[in-house]
């Protein structure tokens, strides 16, 4: 499931497990397959190339937006 969240954390302060969807992007927790929220495919420029990032989360973190 793909849930849209528009309160993201700055890509900056992301480990590489949470840029690539291995760790939820708000708790830093490692996701599982049955327990875990697509947040979409991002896109970002770093220095002058588009890059991808797939953040997850997990559905309680997702649902507070963080918080």
């Amino acid at each position: 499931m793909t849930t849209e969240i528009s309160r993201m954390p700055a890509v900056e302060t992301l480990s590489e497990r949470q840029l690539r969807g291995a760790d939820c992007v708000f708790c830093g927790l490692a996701v599982s397959r049955e327990e875990v929220r697509d947040l979409g495919q991002r896109k970002r420029r770093v220095f002058g190339l588009q890059v991808s990032w797939f953040p997850r989360a997990h559905p309680r973190c997702a649902e507070g937006g963080g918080s």
